[in-house]
C-alpha cells in the first residue's frame, strides 16, 4: 500500500507538524500540530493498493486568534 499527500497540490511528507494515523477501521488523520493561518488550502490523500485507488480531498480554513 502506498499513500500521497498534498496541500494545495504539493506533496507534503509526515514529520515535523504533520502527522498521519491509520486506525483499525480503515480512516487515516493528517494531524496539524500548532496549526496557523498560513496551513490553510486544500488538503488531499491518495492510496494505492493492489485492489485499486482511494482519493479524498477537503478544504481547511485557520482562522487567526482573536486573543
Amino acid at each position: 500500500m502506498s499513500d500521497f499527500r498534498y496541500k494545495n497540490g504539493q506533496e507534503i511528507q509526515a514529520g515535523g507538524r504533520y502527522s498521519l494515523f491509520y486506525d483499525q477501521s480503515g480512516t487515516y488523520s493528517l494531524i496539524i500540530s500548532d496549526a496557523i493561518p498560513n496551513d490553510s488550502g486544500t488538503y488531499e490523500i491518495t492510496i494505492r493498493n493492489q485492489y485499486g485507488t482511494a482519493n479524498s480531498k477537503t478544504n481547511l480554513q485557520i482562522l487567526g486568534s482573536s486573543v
